[in-house]
């Protein structure tokens, strides 16, 4: 995490980065490039800490399993084949395909990355090497995979079909695994034929987006727009959920039109949906961090309920759910609210309740600022959240 040996990160980024690697399941080798005299410090007895609450409580970490029931889609060959930095120049090319595509990929994986962790959403990562993996969770997000090849387009079809719940943006599937044009197939996934090229949104344009639960706090339904999106037609049955008004000239022209052109659907596949808009959503949120963009994602996820849900959190809390060797699941919330990197000190968040199934009836809590307390079971009231809380929910 930092390349002075002999200059140690500060104690709160050593606990939160230790943690972290328990909580997902890594092995973890600590060491110090420097003399033992380091250790005399506050980062070093902070390490000393750490490895020792790693030696006592190495049981609970042996051969876990994720319990998230929401996975992010990594696509390699969407990573390997498009362009990680936007050409303006692509948004009107005239012949827009898979080699002029205007999107930044890493920022909009990390923006799917953003929303879950901001919403307090445990959460997995798939792969197109494996894309029957989907199978496993309620709920996948597709950040800007533009090219699927056959076996994932297939996974991700069955996944929906089977109740799942797909959210997407940019071109989904339009393209083969190879960067081919697909015909109707991509569509047949994303609900939505795309027409034309992008539309230019520049920085200073609005969309409107819906869903059952979302409440846009504006008085014209509007909410910033990513730079890029696209003109989409729906196909049968599916049902608009984005739209964009004319783009204004700039950033003070009169109040924007209504919202008609349509750039996002939502529709069924077997038991369950897709939602789809087609431009740079998750990249603009790994941007910007709108709080009623992150709201909408939110209404969408709670489309399929999670099990493990963490109330009165706060952006910044990083939670992960594993299931341990002797049948009990372990609970890791990192603090990671802090106006600077690397962290010197969170705010302690009080009045956190953690939703799990009701099959848990009691929670240890092996690190934190005090006791988890039952109030009935699968709802416990949880000790002020400091830098690292970990618990062990019980039977």
């Amino acid at each position: 995490h930092e390349a002075w040996g002999w200059v140690l990160h500060t104690p709160t980024e050593l606990r939160v980065c230790y943690a972290d690697a328990l909580a997902n399941g890594a092995s973890v080798w600590l060491g110090i490039h420097s003399t033992p005299e380091n250790f005399n410090t506050n980062s070093g007895r902070t390490v000393m800490d750490m490895v020792r609450y790693d030696k006592e409580h190495d049981g609970y970490y042996q051969n876990t399993r994720s319990l998230a029931q929401t996975a992010v889609l990594y696509s390699f060959d969407s990573a390997s084949r498009l362009k990680n930095l936007i050409g303006t120049n692509d948004l009107y090319g005239a012949g827009h395909g898979a080699n002029e595509h205007i999107g930044n990929y890493r920022e909009a994986t990390n923006g799917a990355f953003a929303v879950l962790e901001h919403l307090n959403i445990p959460y997995d990562i798939i792969t197109d090497i494996t894309p029957e993996d989907a199978l496993k969770y309620k709920v996948v997000l597709a950040p800007e995979a533009a090219m699927l090849n056959d076996a994932t387009l297939a996974a991700l079809e069955k996944f929906v079909a089977q109740g799942g719940i797909l959210i997407a943006d940019g071109e989904l599937a339009r393209y083969d695994g190879e960067g081919k044009l697909r015909g109707e197939e991509g569509a047949a996934l994303s609900g939505a034929r795309i027409k034309g090229n992008a539309i230019n949104q520049k920085v200073y344009n609005y969309m409107s987006l819906k869903w059952e639960g979302f409440d846009a706090d504006n008085a014209y339904g509007y909410q910033p727009s990513p730079s890029w999106m696209f003109e989409v037609e729906p196909l049968d049955g599916s049902v608009p959920v984005a739209k964009i008004p004319v783009p204004l000239q700039g950033c003070y022209s009169a109040r924007p039109g209504e919202p008609t052109i349509c750039t996002g659907v939502r529709h069924r596949i077997g038991k369950g949906e897709v939602c789809y808009v087609a431009g740079g959503l998750f990249e603009y949120y790994h941007g910007f961090q709108i709080a009623a963009i992150r709201r909408w994602f939110k209404a969408v996820m709670d489309t399929r309920p999670q099990d493990y849900v963490l109330v009165n959190g706060q952006p910044g809390l990083s939670v992960t759910v594993r299931s341990t060797e002797d049948g009990n699941a372990i609970v890791h919330i990192t603090n990671h609210i802090g106006a600077i990197r690397p962290l010197d000190g969170v705010p302690s968040i009080d009045g956190a309740l953690l939703k799990a199934p009701e099959c848990w009836k009691s929670a240890e809590v092996l690190m934190g600022q005090g006791d988890a307390i039952a109030e009935k079971p699968g709802l416990f009231k949880l000790p002020p959240l400091g830098d690292v809380t970990i618990l062990v929910l019980k039977k």
